[in-house]
């Protein structure tokens, strides 16, 4: 899926590396799409059908990673 045709923001939690290793990170990171493929705004892990082999949990709904927190507070922090 991409973001492309999405009209909220999406978040994801990864449960599994590229590798199949199970991940600790229990943490809703925020979706973008950067150039077709979707990636966590605080690393820019893609994940994803064709993308990558990492397991997912998305869903629409509220960020807890405090580093995607703290990315979005600054992009609000600019004027336009």
């Amino acid at each position: 899926m991409k973001a492309a045709n999405y009209a909220y923001p999406r978040v994801v939690k990864i449960i599994t590396t590229d590798d199949g290793e199970p991940t600790k990170d229990r943490r809703w990171h925020l979706v973008v799409n950067e150039a077709a493929t979707d990636r966590s705004l605080c690393t820019g892990d893609a994940f994803g059908i064709g993308d990558s082999g990492a397991e997912y949990k998305e869903k629409i709904g509220k960020v807890t990673c405090a580093e995607c927190i703290k990315t979005i507070k600054w992009f609000k922090r600019i004027k336009l």
